[in-house]
This record gives C-alpha cells, sequence and structure tokens, in this order.
C-alpha cells in the first residue's frame, strides 16, 4: 500500500455545484474501479479519467483523434485525422496511426492516405504488438462491372453514374517495420447473379460465405467500423452497420490464402465463417427479419464460448438503441454451424440494455460497450457525447458526459452539444503501469469560471495561496494574500461541493494571513482520502486550491 500523500495542486475553480451538465454527473459505491480513456474527437488531448470524473494523465497531439486505446506499457495508440480530399466529409476516415510515449513525445507515426485507399474507423492491437486496421479500398467503374456490379445500382441522386465503388480491407501492419505483414481484401470474396458473363456468378443463398456485390449501399459500400479479435480462435471479427452485420473471418490464413477461399485453420481462406444481423444480405430473410440496425463496436466479451455483444444503434430505423449479446453458433471445431433452414443462429439476441424511447437511450451513430470485470458494462451513448456504467440489475451507478464540443472545453453548467464520443474504454487500477504510476488527480476537464494564478502580480491579481510543505501526511499550513479588502468567506469542500469545514467568514482587510490545517471537518473527525478544495471567495473573485489525499 501506498504510503499516504496530501498534495495541494494549483488549480484555481468555483465551488462545485450541485448538478453538473457535463462532466461527472453521477457516482455510487457500485461503480468498477478504473481509469476511463477519454477521447473528445474535437480536440487534439486523450484524458485518463478517474471515477470522480478528474484528469490523472494527459497525451497532447498535432492531431485529432477518432479512438485511442492504451498499453500496458503506457503507450497510447491513436487512430488520427488526415486531410485527404478523395475521401473528404466522410465519417469515419482517419488516415494515420500514431503511438504515443506515456509522456506524449511521438513513439511511431504511420499513414495511409492516398487518391485510393485511406484508414478509416477502428484498429486493434493484436498480442504479438502488430496493428490490425480497416482501410477503404476503391475500384473504379470498369473493375466493379467486370466483378458483375450492376450498373443501375450506381447512380447519385441526381442522376449521375458514380465512377467508382469503396471496398474494405483489414490490414495488418508491423510498427517496427511499418511493413503490412498480412490483408485480407472483400473483393476476392464476392458473389454474384447479375450476369453469367462476368466474374463471381452464383447465387448467394448458397454461398453465404461470400458478400453480395450487388446489396449494400453505392459508393461506401460497406463502411466497416469496428474491429476485434479473438486470440483463442485466430478469428477477426467485423462490423457493418451499411449491411447491417458482423461478420467473422479467419486470420490464421498467409496471405495468399486469405485472397482464396481455401486454407487456414478452418480451412475456407478469407471467405466468411459468420455473418449475423440481415439475413436478406444473403437472401435468406427479409426486413422482418433483420436484427441490427447501423451497428458498432461489436467485441467477443466470452471468446472461447464465442459470445459477442454490440451496440445496436438503430439509426435510420428506429429511434432508440441498444445493447445486445448473442451467443454464436461456435462448434468444437471453431467453426460455426448454419441451422437447416439455412440461417445463422440465434434467432434472438440477449438485450443487455434497453430504455426503448428516444428521449433516454438513442445514438443513431457510432457508440459502443464494454465488458468490466466485475460484471458491470461501460456504454458509450456517442452521439451525446455521454458515457455511463451499469451494474448487473441495469441500474445506472456512474455516469459523464463529455465536457468537449467543436468550440472548445464547456463550463460545467453549459448544456452540451456537438460533444461525440466515438467510443470510450475503461481499465482496471492494475491494468499494466497503471499499477506502478502515481496518478494524482488534478481537476476536472469541464471549467469552473477559471481564474489563472500562474503568474502573480500585485497590480490585477486579488488572491494569491500558497501552502507549506508539499507534500505532506498530518498538516499543512495555508498561506494567502489578499491584494484589496473585501468581505471573505473561506471554506473547505469535497468533491461532492458539500462544505466540511468553515475557516472564516468576515471582512478582512489587505495583508498575508495563514491557516493551519489538521485534516478534520467541522465535526473533529478525520477526513477520507479524497479531493478537497480550500476555497475563497472574495467580492471579486472565487479562487480555490486542490488538495488530494492518496492511500
Amino acid at each position: 500500500m501506498k504510503n499516504i500523500i496530501l498534495t495541494i495542486l494549483f488549480c484555481n475553480v468555483l465551488i462545485f455545484p450541485q448538478q453538473n451538465s457535463v462532466g461527472l454527473i453521477s457516482k455510487t459505491d457500485n461503480v468498477s474501479d478504473g481509469y476511463i480513456l477519454l477521447n473528445p474527437i474535437s480536440l487534439k488531448t486523450t484524458y485518463l479519467i478517474d471515477n470522480n470524473g478528474e484528469k490523472v494523465h494527459e497525451w497532447k497531439s498535432e492531431h485529432n483523434a477518432l479512438i485511442s486505446y492504451l498499453l500496458p506499457n503506457g503507450n497510447l495508440v491513436r487512430t488520427i485525422f488526415l486531410d485527404n480530399e478523395n475521401f473528404d466529409g466522410v465519417g469515419g476516415s482517419t488516415g494515420g496511426i500514431e503511438i504515443l510515449s506515456w509522456n506524449g513525445e511521438i513513439i511511431w507515426n504511420y499513414e495511409l492516405s492516398t487518391s485510393n485507399k485511406m484508414l478509416h474507423h477502428d484498429i486493434e492491437i493484436l498480442p504479438n504488438g502488430n496493428i490490425l486496421a480497416i482501410c477503404w479500398k476503391k475500384i473504379n467503374l470498369e473493375r466493379m462491372l467486370q466483378l458483375g456490379r450492376d450498373p443501375e445500382l450506381h447512380f447519385d441522386h441526381d442522376g449521375n453514374i458514380l465512377e467508382e465503388l469503396w471496398g474494405e480491407e483489414i490490414i495488418e501492419i508491423n510498427p517496427i517495420s511499418g511493413e503490412i505483414v498480412w490483408k485480407w481484401n472483400v473483393f476476392e470474396h464476392v458473389v454474384q447473379n447479375f450476369s453469367d458473363t462476368l466474374e463471381n456468378f452464383n447465387s448467394v443463398s448458397q454461398n453465404y460465405q461470400l458478400i453480395d456485390i450487388n446489396k449494400g449501399h453505392t459508393g461506401d459500400w460497406l463502411h466497416f467500423n469496428s474491429l476485434d479479435y479473438n486470440e483463442y480462435l485466430d478469428q477477426i471479427l467485423i462490423t457493418s452497420p451499411f449491411s447491417n452485420e458482423i461478420y467473422i473471418i479467419d486470420h490464421s490464413t498467409t496471405n495468399f490464402e486469405s485472397s482464396s477461399h481455401q486454407g487456414g485453420n478452418y480451412e475456407m481462406g478469407g471467405d466468411i465463417l459468420y455473418r449475423w444481423g440481415n439475413p436478406a444480405m444473403y437472401d435468406m430473410g427479409d426486413f422482418d427479419d433483420q436484427k441490427l440496425f447501423f451497428v458498432h463496436d461489436a467485441q467477443w466479451i466470452d471468446e472461447e464460448k464465442g459470445i459477442i455483444r454490440f451496440f445496436n444503434n438503430g439509426g435510420g430505423f428506429r429511434n432508440y438503441s441498444t445493447v445486445e449479446t448473442i451467443q454464436t453458433p461456435l462448434n468444437e471445431h471453431g467453426k460455426y454451424d448454419i441451422d437447416s433452414s439455412g440461417v445463422f443462429s440465434p434467432i434472438k439476441s440477449k438485450i443487455d440494455y434497453n430504455e426503448g424511447s428516444f428521449d433516454t437511450f438513442f445514438s443513431a451513430g457510432i457508440s459502443g460497450s464494454q465488458q468490466l470485470s466485475n460484471g458491470n458494462i461501460l456504454i458509450c451513448e456517442g452521439i451525446k457525447g455521454k458515457v455511463f456504467e451499469i451494474d448487473n440489475n441495469k441500474n445506472i451507478v456512474w455516469e459523464y458526459v463529455n465536457p468537449v464540443n467543436n468550440s472548445g472545453i464547456l463550463n460545467y453548467n453549459e448544456s452540451p452539444s456537438r460533444n461525440p464520443l466515438f467510443q470510450v474504454r475503461k481499465y482496471p487500477l492494475d491494468y499494466g503501469v497503471l499499477n506502478e504510476k502515481e496518478l494524482i488527480p488534478y481537476g476536472p476537464i469541464e471549467s469552473y469560471n477559471i481564474l489563472s494564478l500562474e503568474s502573480y502580480n500585485e497590480d490585477h491579481e486579488d488572491v494569491l495561496i500558497k501552502n507549506y510543505p508539499n507534500p505532506f501526511n498530518s498538516s499543512t499550513k495555508i498561506s494567502y494574500f489578499l491584494n484589496k479588502s473585501s468581505d471573505v468567506n473561506i471554506s473547505i469542500y469535497n468533491i461532492l461541493g458539500e462544505k466540511i469545514l468553515n475557516v472564516k467568514n468576515a471582512f478582512i482587510e489587505k495583508g498575508h494571513y495563514s491557516f493551519n490545517w489538521n485534516l478534520k471537518n467541522k465535526d473533529g473527525q478525520n477526513i477520507n482520502s479524497g479531493v478537497y478544495f480550500f476555497i475563497i471567495k472574495t467580492d471579486e473573485a472565487h479562487i480555490s486550491h486542490k488538495l488530494i489525499l492518496i492511500k
């Protein structure tokens, strides 16, 4: 156990209100221990926050990022936004990946952003340190017609024919060499029944392992948006919100096998091992059979049993979202059994969270969830920038709203808007280097009408607060200077905004003063570990120094 340390950090804020609009909204004792990695899309900073909604670490970059992942060694992997006029304005386009050290130094940078290829959306860090990434791959009109694409499907809203189709590649990058060491290309696993004179002619209902090139969107055809890796099975899980399906493919293949229909552990090459969510995509159902609606963030929550959870957005189809789990028909050979009707089970999913109305739980796009070690589920309602944790009874035990939008950092009581989060991940206290770092909270992200005291100048600053010793573990002397005579209220508050000690409430002349605090509250009781604020309110200023007790 670490020694008890109480530290004064020089952070100047107003008293916390009874209820924030952004930042920490609520917390109960049933919240899981850990730190939340928060990646505001509109900011070039990624934050690590604690359950009190306070920053314990941050990484600054030259780039905004869509997603960030923390590695056990403390490095941060971010999918960064790069300009590319060939993919301009398309949701999820990134173009680059960077790895930052714990101290924010750039360790590695990778870019794939050309006229016909671009990284987008998610990445997955493999056990060997390689990185799986999603990449758009464009083909021209001539090639898509050779593959059997029906030209009648390729018109925009004005009736103009579209000259390209965006397919998908999954690539594996070695971050040491920067080489692509493995690749899967969707165009090598397509089928069509448009013309028997063209490539890949067959029936998709008899070839569920292939994707019908004439089903789905024009332009950006499938729009893959998340990846997950199953080390036990050596398989990759993919979500497609445009086809409203999840796919599983074999990662054990060689590059040659991944481009074919044979080979690998499951003897199917790079063909689809399992698909679920919209059987109409392989002509085995209609809209009434569709289960997924603009799906995001599918993950295995039990790799050996083949249990998968996903965020079922509902965007474009219904006005509510759900978090759901399915038990895949995984057999003892690592393959997936298809039932006698030619459809992959299950018929129904298990609903893990669903409020069932637009007002309470709905994110038309982005979003995700995470299974936590104590059985709780962390949910990101992405469009609203809302993150919350539920227990086994679906009670919300922790809630937080992203306090950053495209205008910058919000004040604590501002109504949040344009503050999306693509997804959020939580890391346990003993995750990698987190168990070794002394993570001292140093304030919330949101603003509390900050008055800076970083450079004291007697001509214009009203209050200066200092303390000694620092750090300390029994008592401290807090000294403060008033540049103007004023009515003054001096108190100590806890993180909930509750006053625990009244120090002074009187008219005070300009001058130097001090207060010795022995870590007791107004009832003479010793205080517990946590965050506290020494607050001075004058006629013209509200100033605070933060005190943090860590055990």
